[in-house]
């Protein structure tokens, strides 16, 4: 390591102060403007030559300010700065240095400013705006061989996420704009950004491009779901509509950010999808109960709405703690999956008998809401029961959740694009080159009920009517099959529109095995798939940076700052009395029994 400057090179030409350090050195006569930034350029140094650097307490500010090494009292490292006191001057000079440090052995102790412009750090962060500090506490120790706090840590992210994203204000200020121009750019995508009066932000919608196609070429299922964002200074609702295609992937069909999930709000964003081309009045759609969102669709007397399972068993959880009986996952899902109304009743009575007042509960939800036979020969859930495929999306979602709204939409504007090019351009051209006329997802379905199909036996009625048996089931289950109307009297090939192992059994039977593949839902089609996507359709296009214009009248929403600790569970959906939603509470546990409920320190045994 080259020598420090001697202080005679450093004195040939007047100081100048620093207010931020550009080099790691400290010589005698340097200059700073502040005592902030003389101890930041300490720090600079001490975290480049492994030490921890200090104010002395005894000469803290004042004329003067003296540093030390924490290694010890063998380390012999002193620095001090006095007050300068030439005419038109203000700061702190280097006065003394004593450099001679003797590897005490202490870490270097890193701080959120220092670590703020680290690239490793960054991209880091960047890369998992989710990432605990912990995290980013151990990298820097691996990496860096360093000493950094969580505190620090997390300060340190939070200053790189606003580098990153930008400030608020000046989010907001091209918000109305970037909306603007989607939409011009995109006119298949229902956009809409408001401010009020006084120029504060309200709320802002934006609908996929190709989500009118949803309806007639997806599987016709939605889930509607809202979470926090959670960003630092801006933490209003999300909300989500999610669709499944062909493959059974999630399609985003529309976002929004609004204050809250009331029922103002709900409205607004289901009227938006409506405009969309999204029928939502027409398809079944999953949902806790929330009071917004059955607001809602009451409203707007839309009718198909099916609850979430999970959430009604989570409710019973919690509405009847110490009274819950160990199968009753198991019997919920019985309940739900129930083909006859006289299955359901049947389910029902028996738990009444042992557990009346989780009975009345369950019944008092009313089956057309949730309960699998009202659902039969009428409409298509393609297997779903909870809104699990909603809240995975917002799951995978948490990385945006973290950005302020213009880059929240900007991503997501940039996802349309990129996932409608990937499975239009490379996976569905993929299968039209192979000669495959249905879905990966479809194929790879049929051929495990056609594996199921050989243990089936068959006996035909008349053409295309036959009763189908599975060989192993004992009683024998007969199902009846129609093959040119497409039915079989199980519920699978009902719900999920492809063939079941009855049916491909009766096919094989009449020898018609490639008809398996031309007999499912049309959403499961190589050609809806595409079309999905937007063959045959203008490509989306994203907004440039140039094309943006800035509006300094519109700013953030005011943030209204309520007493005691802030809260940021989803509200509870209906029929939960309770506030445990989402995570579930931390469970004090007793280190030196075991027990929960109390720690050691009150521990009596």
């Amino acid at each position: 390591m080259a020598p420090p400057p001697s202080p005679s090179l450093l004195s040939s030409a007047p100081p100048s102060l620093l207010s931020q350090p550009t080099e790691d050195m400290i010589a005698e006569g340097m200059c700073f403007s502040t005592q902030k930034a003389c101890t930041a350029a300490m720090r600079t140094y001490a975290a480049n030559h492994g030490m921890v650097v200090r104010l002395d307490s005894r000469s803290h500010g004042g004329a003067f300010l003296t540093y030390r090494c924490e290694g010890g009292a063998e380390c012999r490292f002193k620095v001090t700065a006095r007050r300068s006191k030439k005419e038109g001057q203000t700061g702190y000079v280097i006065s003394t240095c004593n450099m001679q440090h003797n590897q005490c052995g202490r870490l270097a102790k890193l701080t959120s400013t220092q670590i703020r412009h680290d690239d490793g750090v960054i991209a880091l962060i960047a890369s998992d705006p989710t990432i605990s500090a912990r995290a980013i506490v151990e990298y820097v120790r691996r990496t860096k061989a360093a000493v950094l706090t969580e505190n620090e840590a997390h300060r340190a992210k939070k200053k790189i996420l606003d580098d990153l994203y930008g400030s608020i204000e000046d989010s907001f200020s091209k918000l109305h704009s970037l909306v603007e121009v989607w939409r011009a750019k995109n006119p298949t995508s229902i956009a809409e950004c408001e401010f009020n009066a006084e120029g504060g932000f309200v709320r802002v919608f934006i609908s996929h491009p190709y989500a009118a196609r949803y309806s007639t070429d997806g599987q016709r299922v939605g889930g509607v779901d809202g979470a926090f964002l959670r960003h630092g200074k801006y933490k209003n609702i999300h909300m989500i509509l999610v669709g499944r295609d062909g493959n059974s992937k999630n399609m985003i069909l529309a976002i929004a950010l609004c204050a809250k999930e009331d029922g103002d709000n709900c409205e607004w964003f289901f009227r938006s999808c409506l405009r969309a081309g999204v029928k939502i009045n027409a398809m079944p759609l999953f949902s806790d109960r929330g009071s917004g969102i059955m607001s809602a669709l009451e409203t707007l007397s839309i009718t198909t709405l099916r609850y979430c399972t999970r959430h009604i068993l989570n409710n019973i959880r919690d509405n009847f703690k110490g009274r819950i009986p160990p199968d009753l996952t198991a019997v919920v899902y019985r309940i739900q999956g129930a083909q006859s109304f006289e299955e359901y009743d049947g389910i029902l009575k028996t738990i009444e008998l042992t557990h009346a007042d989780i009975g009345a509960y369950i019944r008092n939800i009313k089956p057309d809401n949730w309960v699998l036979y009202t659902a039969l020969r009428t409409c298509r859930l393609y297997g779903w029961r909870t809104t699990n495929f909603v809240e995975s999306q917002n799951a995978a979602g948490v990385g945006p959740r973290h950005m302020l709204p213009f880059q929240f939409l900007d991503f997501y504007m940039t996802k349309f694009m990129k996932d409608a090019c990937e499975n239009r351009e490379k996976l569905a051209q993929a299968w039209q080159d192979a000669g495959h006329r249905i879905t990966e997802y479809a194929r790879k379905t049929i051929d495990l009920a056609s594996e199921e199909a050989a243990f089936c036996a068959v006996d035909q009625s008349q053409g295309g009517h036959l009763y189908v048996y599975d060989t192993r089931n004992n009683p024998v289950i007969r199902r009846e099959v129609n093959i040119d109307a497409r039915i079989c009297s199980c519920t699978v090939y009902d719900q999920y529109g492809i063939p079941c192992k009855h049916f491909i059994a009766a096919l094989n039977f009449l020898d018609r095995r490639t008809e398996k593949y031309d007999a499912v839902d049309t959403c499961y089609t190589v050609d809806a798939y595409a079309s999905l996507y937007g063959s045959n359709q203008p490509r989306i296009q994203l907004v440039l940076p140039e094309e943006l214009t800035i509006n300094t009248s519109h700013r953030p929403p005011k943030l209204i700052s309520k007493k005691g600790k802030k809260r940021e569970r989803r509200l509870p959906s209906r029929g939960d009395t309770t506030l445990q939603v989402g995570k579930a509470k931390r469970t004090m546990k007793c280190s030196q029994c075991g027990q929960s409920g109390h720690n050691k320190r009150s521990c009596t045994s």
